[in-house]
């Protein structure tokens, strides 16, 4: 998304995870998202680039944000359950790692914290869970190019899934590629003190379309669309491996 600011040594944190993990393993590093609270509605862009210069930029400055209720886990005021499970309260406490052996294992880290694993999310309590992810992509792997073919020409394919294009405006796009990464059987990991942060704007014309159910129908078609898409990945990949994948959690109360 254009709209969230990211730390400036953040890729430099994913890259490091990167290296970690298998290219070919399903897995995707969370990266925890925030907004601030203390700031009034801009509608310009003039307007909203007043709060920029204030914005948290290491983690020391979002903690401090987050405890004088400045800062908030990004959309909970409105979509408790989109950021729910990365339990951000707990990566605030500095709580990055699983105990030996339950996660993955790195070699180095940002602050030197060898021979730890960051904390795997074990249990996503939410259809509607939506973070924002990084994940092997590139389709060569290993120096194999992984292809496909379409009407005798060779296609790329990913190594993760394609972001589905019936999902358009807004809502549902980044819901329904964590569903179909939850039910292709990836793991999720959240990364140790990066994040990053909403950048304040007007209120976009897909949302406002979205909002107003009275004269526009695209909330509704997407909201079809998605219980659809639903069926279709149970189809492809089968209703009991999807019912194992989307059954692991009951606690509704984590934050």
């Amino acid at each position: 998304n254009l709209d969230q600011m990211i730390l400036s040594s953040l890729m430099s944190m994913t890259k490091i995870l990167k290296n970690e993990m298998n290219e070919n393993s399903l897995d995707a590093i969370v990266i925890p998202a925030f907004e601030q609270i203390d700031k009034k509605n801009c509608n310009t862009y003039e307007e909203c680039n007043k709060y920029i210069t204030n914005m948290p930029s290491t983690f020391e400055d979002l903690k401090l944000c987050y405890e004088e209720k400045k800062c908030a886990v990004f959309k909970s005021h409105v979509n408790l359950e989109g950021h729910q499970s990365t339990n951000s309260e707990q990566w605030l406490q500095r709580q990055w790692y699983d105990a030996p052996n339950e996660s993955i294992k790195l070699s180095d880290s940002p602050n030197g914290d060898s021979n730890r694993n960051i904390r795997q999310i074990k249990c996503i309590s939410s259809t509607r869970y939506e973070p924002f992810v990084v994940m092997p992509w590139c389709p060569i792997s290993n120096g194999i190019e992984n292809k496909y073919q379409v009407n005798k020409s060779l296609v790329h394919l990913p190594l993760s899934p394609y972001f589905d294009e019936r999902f358009h405006g807004y809502g549902k796009n980044k819901i329904q590629e964590i569903v179909h990464l939850r039910a292709k059987g990836y793991r999720f990991f959240v990364l140790p003190e990066g994040f990053i942060i909403h950048r304040p704007h007007p209120t976009s014309d897909s949302k406002k379309i979205w909002k107003n159910t009275m004269k526009y129908d695209l909330h509704h078609e997407m909201d079809i669309q998605f219980k659809k898409y639903i069926s279709e990945l149970s189809k492809k990949y089968g209703a009991q491996k999807m019912k194992k994948q989307f059954s692991k959690c009951k606690d509704k109360n984590i934050t």
